[in-house]
């Protein structure tokens, strides 16, 4: 009975973030991702065409496509897009380092790879998101005005859940 338990307390507390369908509005509950400018990022995620393969994305307003880091290119897609949205904003932490009360976010799940979880950086005075895995210490980030050309950071913030 105890392990049940905990496998419900645990389930519950993810439930404070979602997936949710974006349909070119942004929700008043969506999860910033950075900045690009004066215009503020969102993150995104979609499946890859013709593939099994879900990746994070960024999500620019007013843009009709979303730009993600798939096989070493910037991925754009402009349909079947989900949002990061979460009940208590306040509970999303980005740091450096990854702290053993929080959980990160894994935002994109790829056949045969790693788990890859969210992370942002900046480049040239703009903070971008991107995706890392725990097994290196890199995080892909797709600039939309460089196609099919990533940029890669080693030092950068991780997005945490944390239900304290």
């Amino acid at each position: 009975i105890l392990v049940i338990t905990c496998i419900v307390s645990v389930q519950l507390s993810l439930a404070d973030f979602i997936w949710r369908p974006y349909t070119g509005t942004i929700p008043s509950d969506a999860i910033e991702g950075g900045f690009d400018g004066n215009l503020i990022t969102y993150i995104a995620q979609i499946e890859v065409t013709g593939s099994t393969d879900i990746v994070t994305a960024i999500l620019y307003p007013n843009d009709p496509y979303v730009y993600a880091a798939y096989h070493s290119k910037v991925y754009k897609k402009n349909s079947n897009i989900k949002i990061l949205c979460g009940s208590e904003l306040n509970q999303f932490v980005w740091d450096t380092r990854v702290n053993s009360d929080c959980t990160l976010i894994r935002g994109s799940y790829t056949n045969p790879y790693d788990n890859f979880y969210i992370g942002r950086c900046y480049v040239n005075n703009r903070l971008y998101t991107g995706r890392f895995s725990t097994n290196a210490n890199t995080l892909f980030i797709p600039i939309r005005e460089s196609p099919n050309t990533l940029t890669t950071c080693t030092v950068f913030e991780k997005l945490m859940y944390c239900n304290l």
